[in-house]
């Protein structure tokens, strides 16, 4: 079944949040993700802003158009109090350990771009006048040396089986600090004052570390402090083709992101990204998701995530230094096993504007039970609340609505229930 992408962001936003009309107070975990002590609060309220901004202005029942701006207004005040907002907070190490301040940069951009932004109210409109522009003065230096330390330094990576470079740093939040930058250069500054920074991020990364395999592309999250290391994850090559797709409007800017740009191939090889995962969800293989970068093609099992983790503990030589030092240091990559929604990480992808794409992840989705099959219900919402309890579908249901987004922005109007 074909739905409006446009119909299904107002009953997401009509069910889980606070503001919505048929809010249902069990999903509070779902959307609400706003406890500042927890670590991944950041990003979560990033996508919830990105998600209301782009809805604010498509929506046009004005009772509904109120109560997302209430909505942003809310979440606004709670990162403000929070002081998660503040520039002692946009530090190097704080800016590229987490994703949430890219996130929080897209959703800036998305609001101020448009008549979300002459909605708010004066405070509101405050903290994002300051905030977007600390956030983007702040993250392009960084993003700046962060080439330079580590990009730039990187010039013999470790490489997995002797085959595979896997990248000293994590690539999903420089890229997706990259893209937020994109989008705000190419829709609100219309300047490109960090533009040198993303296009060395994006071309040196896609050219060291991206490996094609019949115009596929596949990124291992890599990272000195990320203990996967050379592990996939479908979580983290969203961020990443997600951030590759929108650094290219820091290289060529489109004023519409209706018009994806492709400045320096960005787009392309954010493409490659989604196509890898295009060709895994159809074969079935939806369990290749959270493979080692060797996959075999079994089922990961605990047993053969260890093999792997021997293996990788044994390439530690003097000449070709492996990143990971011992067997503790990957423990939590058995954690990989515990994810219950691995497909539907990979909506965050949506960005790329790719329908192909899309529509093998909505039938993997409801194949793999990742999605509750309800009728006229589209995959990605019905991803939302798919297992009890709630809490368990925050980290899908935060990238559904980040995925909602991209799919406004980028002018997708059907999608599809997965059937």
């Amino acid at each position: 079944m074909i739905l409006r992408t446009l119909t299904e962001a107002e009953l997401a936003f009509e069910t889980y949040f606070t503001y919505g009309s048929k809010y249902n107070g069990t999903f509070t975990q779902i959307t609400g993700s706003r406890n500042p002590s927890i670590s991944t609060s950041l990003q979560r309220m990033g996508m919830q802003l990105q998600f209301l901004g782009a809805l604010y202005p498509r929506t046009t029942d004005a009772n509904r158009k109120q109560r997302v701006i209430k909505e942003i207004n809310l979440i606004l005040s709670i990162l403000n109090i929070s002081g998660l907002l503040n520039k002692s907070k946009l530090t190097y190490g704080n800016v590229f350990g987490d994703p949430g301040y890219g996130m929080i940069l897209l959703g800036f951009a998305l609001i101020k771009k448009s008549s979300t932004y002459n909605a708010l109210n004066l405070t509101s409109k405050g903290i994002v006048d300051t905030n977007a522009k600390n956030f983007f003065d702040y993250l392009g230096a960084h993003l700046f040396q962060f080439c330079i330390k580590e990009v730039n330094t990187d010039t013999a990576p470790y490489k997995y089986g002797g085959l595979y470079a896997v990248p000293k740093f994590a690539l999903n939040s420089p890229a997706l600090v990259a893209g937020a930058l994109g989008v705000y250069s190419d829709l609100v500054s219309k300047s490109s004052p960090h533009r040198s920074a993303i296009v060395t991020f994006s071309n040196t990364v896609v050219g060291r570390y991206g490996y094609s395999n019949n115009s596929r592309t596949f990124i291992p999250i890599g990272g000195k402090n990320t203990v996967r290391k050379p592990f996939g994850s479908s979580g983290y090559n969203a961020y990443t083709g997600m951030g590759l797709a929108l650094a290219a409007h820091g290289h060529t800017g489109t004023r519409d992101l209706k018009k994806p740009s492709n400045g320096g191939n960005y787009l392309t090889q954010a493409k490659q990204i989604a196509a890898y995962y295009t060709s895994v969800l159809n074969s079935g293989q939806a369990h290749q998701l959270h493979e080692p970068f060797d996959f075999a093609g079994a089922a990961s099992t605990i047993t053969s995530i260890n093999t792997v983790k021997a293996r990788l503990v044994a390439e530690n030589t003097g000449t070709s230094p492996s990143l990971v030092t011992s067997d503790a240091s990957v423990s939590s990559a058995t954690e990989l096993l515990n994810h219950k929604q691995p497909s539907a990480y990979l909506y965050n992808l949506t960005w790329l504007g790719d329908t192909t794409f899309l529509a093998a992840l909505d039938k993997r989705v409801v194949a793999s039970g990742e999605a509750k099959s309800l009728v006229g219900v589209s995959a990605m919402r019905a991803c939302m609340n798919v297992m009890t309890p709630a809490e368990k579908n925050t980290a899908a249901a935060n990238r559904i609505l980040s995925g909602f987004a991209g799919l406004l922005e980028r002018g997708i109007t059907t999608i599809t229930d997965g059937k």
